[in-house]
């Protein structure tokens, strides 16, 4: 996991903030944020299998499909 997330520059992405200029807003950015330091704090498992039952994980997957709906669906709430 570590190597695929560093080997897509998400973090320097994050960082750029050049995203910013695509019209994401203020909503978006913080849940990108948010997704970000539950990335960069996830201890990955030694085994593959172990993601499907790695609590911290199903966090990122949820975070992730906050973000989706954001992007996809922006004028839904998310609340």
């Amino acid at each position: 996991m570590r190597h695929l997330y560093g080997a897509n520059q998400f973090s320097a992405f994050v960082s750029s903030r050049a995203w910013l200029h695509a019209g994401v807003d203020g909503r978006a950015e913080q849940e990108i944020q948010i997704l970000q330091r539950q990335l960069d704090a996830f201890d990955e498992p030694d085994a593959d299998e172990a993601l499907a039952t790695d609590h911290d994980w199903q966090l990122i997957l949820a975070q992730a499909g906050v973000i989706m709906s954001l992007l996809y669906c922006p004028s839904h709430s998310l609340n």
